[in-house]
């Protein structure tokens, strides 16, 4: 950059503006060049999820009634098991701070 660009980084976009001065009129004239590049890499990054999340629903599958059976149990139990362990915590707080 010479002493007549001014560089502007803000998060989501960078720009370069370079001011020259006019012959004419001794004032300046100001350019902005926008970089593509942030936004080529948020389109590719777009891309690779759009992939990704194509590929997971390819593998997945309808779970069996035997499988969707043993979720239903072993999330009821852990339900279950968090919530005596909240009463206990709960009881144990009435009796000792009343």
């Amino acid at each position: 950059m010479n002493e007549n660009t001014t560089e502007i980084r803000d998060e989501n976009v960078h720009q370069e503006i370079t001011t020259t001065p006019t012959p004419h009129t001794g004032t300046q004239q100001t350019q902005q060049s926008t970089h593509p590049s942030r936004w080529k890499e948020w389109m590719r990054q777009l891309k690779e999820f759009y992939i990704e999340c194509v590929r997971v629903l390819k593998v997945t599958k309808k779970p069996t009634m035997f499988e969707f059976k043993t979720i239903v149990k072993v999330s009821a139990l852990g339900m279950a098991i968090i919530g005596m362990l909240g009463f206990l915590i709960f009881m144990l707080n009435r009796m000792l701070f009343g």
